[in-house]
């Protein structure tokens, strides 16, 4: 199990979770485990699970795997439109519509404005629709 304090990247005080915990709670890969730990044989090993995802164990081992979700396509348009003066985000509104929910990859060859495009859009989708959750990797 991996540590948010660095970043989840491998560290020697990573905590070893035992088999029967993974099983009891269904815990999957990705889960923020909040539990107790003790350290054993001069590794931390969790001993209890409190919470997974901010639910009680049981309740989050009843929730549905994401791929077996249904898919939801998006209809509700984010517009990526901010004013007259910017035009990258109006050609995405032509070109290449975004609808809430929706996931995208862009590619592209270095140095050609991606890490532009990518902060004109969240802006622009901050500035147009601040209910919006933005999550960006």
């Amino acid at each position: 199990m991996r540590v948010a304090k660095y970043s989840f990247l491998p560290n020697p005080d990573d905590v070893d979770v035992p088999r029967h915990i993974i099983d009891r709670d269904r815990l999957r890969p990705g889960n923020l485990i909040v539990g107790q730990v003790l350290r054993r044989n001069g590794r931390l090993q969790l001993v209890r699970t409190e919470t997974v995802e901010g639910l009680p164990p049981q309740q989050a081992a009843a929730r549905t795997a994401f791929q077996n979700l249904t898919v939801v396509d998006p209809d509700d348009r984010l517009v990526m439109e901010t004013g007259p003066k910017e035009l990258l985000t109006r050609v995405i509104d032509i070109v290449a519509p975004v609808g809430l929910g929706q996931r995208m990859l862009i590619v592209s060859p270095p140095k050609a404005g991606k890490t532009i495009m990518l902060q004109k859009m969240c802006l622009a989708i901050t500035q147009n629709r601040p209910d919006v959750h933005q999550m960006v990797l």
